[in-house]
């Protein structure tokens, strides 16, 4: 037994007490924006990039197809074009040929500004636009999510460096435009009042929101508290209220003048209204029966209790 315990000692000793190798797979992609012009809906297109990575050893990729960001045209060869450009979600446009796909190192490498490139891969997709496209300037984001084969998990550390922007055009009158229809209150809960700015998507393409500032003033004139809501989506005649909550603890009962801005990003919009901070009611106690036994139901216990006695005074 002892001969067997100095055996397995050394394999424990290599286990727990030799370093962790890291090891580092990185994916890039190239060209990082395909723009293929104006497309009318219906059509498809096929579309094709490289995948590239400096390591040596195989690689499965796998691509995902994300909603493209409006931050893309904050870039200055592109930031025109925002005023065209439609928040429509078109990641499920993009139909790849194969996913995942294997990345394997080629016998020749390549030598770039960036490094050596020692495998690469063409992908690919074909992009479908539907019927129910809006007008406007598109983006999708192709984003390649490299994973390692069983087997490496320990000091694996998987890095995607870019991601693939598909930018199209739908023909069509593109227009980012909306209206604030009123400023209301919701519910009240936990000392919050809800106030709801109404939002109103009077363009053609969709657009995301925002009230940026919600300034609430008390009957002197004097500023209580400003407030902004989350953003969100509007599709092209949609209305869709935009929340904030104002705090209540301190605050008199009675009216309220309220400013609200909601940014579109390419826009805004304003409007003052009144609000009116109401005592909350509290729920009504609903009184509850009392239990009791019906009349008839007494009558048939009364019944089963009788005929039960007379039974056992027979037996």
């Amino acid at each position: 037994m002892k001969f067997v315990s100095w055996l397995i000692l050394p394999f424990l000793f290599f286990l727990f007490i030799q370093p962790v190798i890291a090891r580092q797979f990185t994916v890039g992609v190239s060209p990082p924006i395909i723009d293929i012009g104006e497309r009318g809906v219906g059509s498809s297109e096929v579309i094709k990039f490289f995948i590239v990575t400096p390591s040596d050893e195989e690689l499965l990729v796998k691509l995902e197809s994300m909603k493209g960001s409006i931050d893309f045209f904050s870039q200055s060869k592109y930031k025109d074009l925002i005023f065209n450009f439609s928040e429509q979600d078109c990641s499920n446009y993009i139909d790849f040929l194969n996913n995942p796909v294997k990345l394997e190192p080629q016998n020749e490498t390549l030598a770039t500004e960036a490094g050596t490139i020692k495998g690469w891969r063409e992908i690919g997709s074909i992009l479908e636009i539907p019927e129910d496209s809006e007008p406007g300037y598109h983006t999708i984001t192709i984003r390649p999510v490299p994973y390692v084969p069983p087997g490496y998990n320990i000091g694996v550390n998987i890095v995607a460096l870019t991601t693939v922007t598909v930018l199209f055009k739908i023909p069509g009158d593109a227009i980012r435009e909306g209206k604030i229809l009123d400023i209301l209150t919701g519910s009240h809960r936990d000392g919050l009042q809800e106030i709801d700015i109404l939002f109103h998507n009077s363009g053609t393409t969709t657009i995301s929101a925002r009230a940026s500032s919600i300034e609430v003033y008390d009957k002197n004139g004097e500023l209580i508290n400003t407030l902004t809501s989350g953003s969100d989506h509007l599709k092209p005649g949609e209305t869709k209220p935009l929340k904030a909550y104002l705090p209540t603890k301190g605050l008199d009962l009675g009216y309220y003048d309220v400013y609200a801005d909601v940014d579109y990003t390419t826009g805004k919009d304003s409007k003052q209204s009144t609000i009116e901070l109401k005592a909350v009611e509290e729920p009504e106690e609903v009184e509850l029966p009392t239990p009791g036994i019906s009349l008839w139901l007494l009558l048939i216990l009364i019944v089963i209790a009788v005929i039960t006695y007379l039974i056992y005074r027979r037996v």
